[in-house]
């Protein structure tokens, strides 16, 4: 078994009732009105905000597989847990699946060969692009 020694996070609230504010617990029941977007910049919120059984990174990683796999019941149940998160973890979530997603390599393999070949949306955009660079050239300024 292998230790997890993390260090622990220190978080500094502005006041006792942040801990309750639902800016930063999504949980809590009560919003006060101290927010950073009235001006508050000691609001917590600003930097933290807590999720609770939801793991953005995970989810991302989850929903990329679930994409390239084809699964659209699985990417369907996953953006709707994403979707009753807060703003800031949705925002996580879309940026950590764009960084998944392209590191991707798309492969075709042709069923003649075993040779990978391009996608046919990336040989439909390069056909494209060449008829309509014939008979262009000289127009450059």
């Amino acid at each position: 078994m292998q230790d997890d020694k993390r260090e622990p996070m220190v978080v500094q609230l502005y006041k006792e009732q942040c801990i309750r504010c639902t800016y930063v617990n999504p949980k809590a029941e009560k919003t006060f009105k101290c927010h950073s977007s009235r001006g508050n910049d000691m609001c917590p919120a600003g930097v933290i905000v807590f999720t609770i059984g939801f793991n953005p990174e995970k989810a991302a990683e989850r929903f990329t597989q679930a994409m390239t796999s084809c699964d659209t019941k699985k990417m369907r149940l996953l953006l709707d847990k994403v979707d009753s998160q807060p703003e800031q973890v949705v925002e996580s979530f879309f940026r950590e699946t764009i960084n998944i997603a392209s590191s991707l390599e798309v492969v075709v393999e042709d069923s003649d060969t075993t040779e990978p070949q391009q996608a046919p949306v990336a040989q439909e955009n390069a056909a494209a692009v060449e008829a309509e660079s014939e008979g262009t050239e000289g127009w450059e300024d």
